[in-house]
């Protein structure tokens, strides 16, 4: 009788803490929008429906069918090949989904959806023309984007993705719709690291269960439509290495150190704010006690910085040509005091209404430790100015580790059951988003 009292007062406080979390979510959305709508009165904030880059635009057509009817399938049926499933298996299922659920969701709106992220004259694809060789690029790029050459998406990152678009298009692969396909394939990989780096360094069980929440989410539909789905591919990719680095001795670890050093360096030379996985590579370290990793690490990507400065390249110098541009563009229209709010708005409505209630129910240490250096880097690149909206985008490499808290939904006496349940609700708001947004590329 003592337990079932006990049961029964756990279960009202972890619907309690349920529902504060899901009710937190809603109102901080619902008072960013209309914050965010007094302050579009007085701002030309280029952001119609705040916190969102975007605008509302009801959009229901035939796809919309086929793409609920296959939501509905992944939300029941991947939690059992999560649960079941040999590990490998399952991984791949779960990448596979992402790359299928992004693609259906895109084709929503065409072709069009499908590439305009990639396509768009002020993109990456764009400044092709200007890269004769990559040590010209690279020589010319800080005067390029000083005299407003190039996109403003190249202006506001280093040289490092149109140097893989040049690359891509070396090998003959042409066009927005394959590069696109690229961008996908890398978000959808970059799901699978993270799945890698909770095995890894919590356990099997903990992956398993984080894994139909990090495959299918609203960050799918800007998976599917941004190069920044690219970055977070190669920020995940980092820590896998940085996760074997920190669990092996010897001279395997040092390799793989190494490996996570190139690999933080091409994440230093895609986007300036993936400098902030940093914070993520400390922790890690120092929770497990790994000094000489780290250091290694952080040597390795400092010599890839030097290389790239013989060439011309300067990544401070990058870094304050485009902090500057940025603050003399829309970034001077868009109050800083406000945006500290909606970003976390915007990053709150890219992992979902369920991904908070996740957070409300985890008591998983090691989870929390994982998580929270993602979230401190997060803190970070709000508090530091330079992300004023479209964080719902910019922040996919942070929001692809932040799913994996989804882990604590498998909840109650019938844990997967609650699991599709809250799949459901995600996959829900992920089509719903879909049909109701058009979004800014």
């Amino acid at each position: 009788m003592h337990q079932d009292v006990s049961g029964g007062r756990r279960s009202r406080r972890y619907i309690l803490f349920a529902a504060a979390a899901l009710l937190g979510w809603a109102v901080l959305w619902w008072t960013t929008k209309l914050w965010g709508e007094h302050l579009l009165m007085r701002y030309p904030m280029n952001l119609p429906a705040p916190p969102l880059a975007g605008f509302w635009h009801r959009r229901l057509n035939q796809a919309v069918f086929p793409t609920a009817a296959a939501g509905l399938l992944i939300a029941f049926g991947l939690p059992v090949i999560a649960e079941r499933a040999r590990w490998w298996i399952a991984l791949a299922a779960g990448v596979f989904t992402t790359i299928g659920f992004a693609s259906i969701l895109t084709l929503n709106d065409g072709w069009r959806g499908f590439q305009g992220g990639v396509d768009d004259p002020s993109g990456f694809l764009a400044a092709l023309p200007k890269v004769h060789s990559v040590g010209q690029f690279l020589h010319d790029f800080i005067r390029l984007i000083r005299e407003v050459r190039v996109g403003i998406h190249v202006q506001g990152h280093p040289p490092g993705m149109v140097i893989v678009a040049w690359a891509f298009n070396q090998l003959g692969q042409h066009g927005g719709r394959r590069f696109a396909m690229l961008v996908i394939v890398a978000g959808a990989l970059g799901g699978g690291g993270v799945l890698i780096v909770v095995r890894r360094l919590v356990d099997e069980t903990t992956a398993r269960r984080a894994l139909p929440f990090v495959a299918v989410a609203p960050a799918c539909v800007w998976i599917a439509s941004t190069a920044d789905a690219f970055f977070a591919g190669v920020a995940a990719w980092t820590i896998v290495c940085l996760a074997y680095a920190i669990t092996t001795t010897g001279r395997r670890s040092i390799v793989l150190s190494v490996g996570c050093g190139l690999a933080y360096f091409c994440c230093l030379m895609l986007s300036y704010g993936l400098a902030l996985f940093a914070i993520p590579i400390v922790v890690m370290c120092v929770w497990r006690r790994r000094w000489v990793p780290c250091v290694t690490v952080f040597a390795t990507a400092g010599v890839g910085l030097l290389l790239v400065r013989t060439q011309g390249f300067w990544w401070v110098d990058g870094l304050r040509t485009t902090k500057m541009i940025y603050f003399q563009g829309v970034a001077r229209h868009r109050p800083q005091s406000y945006f500290l709010f909606a970003n976390i708005a915007a990053l709150g409505i890219a992992l979902g209404p369920m991904i908070p209630v996740a957070y409300s129910q985890l008591r998983d240490r090691r989870v929390w430790i994982l998580i929270g250096s993602v979230v401190v880097a997060v803190i970070a690149a709000d508090v530091s100015g330079m992300s004023r909206a479209e964080v719902e985008r910019i922040w996919l490499p942070f929001t692809t580790f932040l799913l994996a808290g989804g882990s604590a939904l498998w909840l109650g006496p019938r844990p997967r059951r609650a699991a599709q349940l809250a799949l459901v609700v995600q996959v829900g708001f992920t089509v719903w988003l879909q049909t109701n947004m058009q979004l800014f590329w």
